[in-house]
C-alpha cells in the first residue's frame, strides 16, 4: 500500500493521539531530570533502584492515573535502556505495558529549558520499544482509559502552566498488541509489528509520521485484515484543520 494521508477530525481519536504524544513527553522529562542529580553513580544497581522508586513517587501525584517502573536496565546522561514500565487508568485497571523502552535524549537542551525556559523541550533522536501491549476500552461515558490516564477530566484552573514540546526524529516498536472493545469497533484485536516513525508535539500542533507498519487485525466482523501501512497526520492543538 502506498503513502496515505490521513484526514483526522475533532473528537476523541484527536485527543487520544495528542494525550500519548504529550505523556511520552512526561516520561522522558522525569527521568533525565532525576538522572542528572545522580549523574556519579549512574549505571550502578543501587542507584538504578533508586531512580526508579523516585520517578514513581513523583509520577504518583502527577497525573490522573498510576504510571510506574518495573525496571531499568541502564541509564547515562544521554541515554536509557531496558525500561520496563507500566500504565493504568484512574480505576486502576491497565491501559499499556511496555517492555524494552530504550531511547536517547539530548540532555542539555532539556536541562536548560528546565531551568530558564517558557516550554520544557525534550528532544529525543532515537526511541525503540520491544514489545507493547495497549488496551483500548471506554467507560461509561465513551472516554478512553488510555487518554484518562494523562488527561484530567477537571476544568483548568486557569493558571499559568508550562508547556511541554516533544520531538522524536526516529521510533520504532517491534510488536505492539492493541486489544479491547469501543462503541464504533465491538472487538479490538490487532498485532502491529516493525512500527517504525517519527513525532513532533507542541502546544499548537502536533505531528504524526508513519513511515511504515505492518499490521494483522482479528475479530472485525468476521474479518481478519492485514497490510502494510504508511500515513501522516497534522493535527492542531485548537483547530479542526487537520490533514
Amino acid at each position: 500500500m502506498g503513502p496515505a494521508i490521513t484526514r483526522v477530525g475533532p473528537g476523541r481519536a484527536r485527543r487520544a493521539i495528542v494525550a500519548v504524544a504529550k505523556a511520552i513527553g512526561v516520561g522522558v522529562v522525569l527521568v533525565p531530570a532525576i538522572v542528572g542529580s545522580a549523574a556519579l553513580h549512574l549505571d550502578l544497581p543501587a542507584p538504578r533502584r533508586f531512580i526508579g522508586a523516585q520517578v514513581n513517587k513523583i509520577l504518583a501525584g502527577a497525573l490522573p492515573g498510576t504510571i510506574t517502573l518495573q525496571r531499568v536496565g541502564s541509564l547515562k546522561l544521554d541515554r536509557i535502556a531496558g525500561v520496563d514500565a507500566r500504565v493504568f487508568d484512574p480505576e486502576g485497571r491497565l491501559v499499556l505495558d511496555v517492555h524494552g523502552l530504550s531511547a536517547r535524549f539530548e540532555t542539555m537542551s532539556l536541562l536548560r529549558s528546565l531551568v530558564g525556559g517558557d516550554a520544557v523541550i525534550v528532544r529525543i533522536s532515537e526511541a525503540t520499544i520491544d514489545g507493547v501491549e495497549v488496551v483500548l476500552e471506554e467507560d461509561a461515558a465513551g472516554e478512553l482509559g488510555l487518554v484518562r490516564a494523562f488527561v484530567s477530566s477537571e476544568p483548568s484552573t486557569g493558571g499559568p502552566s508550562t508547556s511541554v514540546e516533544v520531538t522524536i526524529d526516529a521510533i520504532q516498536i517491534r510488536h505492539a498488541w492493541a486489544h479491547g472493545q469501543l462503541a464504533a469497533l465491538p472487538v479490538l484485536d490487532a498485532d502491529l509489528k516493525e512500527l517504525r516513525g517519527a513525532f513532533a508535539s507542541t502546544s499548537d500542533t502536533t505531528v504524526i509520521d508513519l513511515k511504515s507498519v505492518a499490521i494483522e487485525a482479528r475479530g472485525l466482523a468476521g474479518l481478519s485484515p492485514r497490510g502494510e501501512v504508511t500515513g501522516h497526520a497534522t493535527i492542531p492543538a485548537n483547530d479542526d484543520d487537520a490533514h
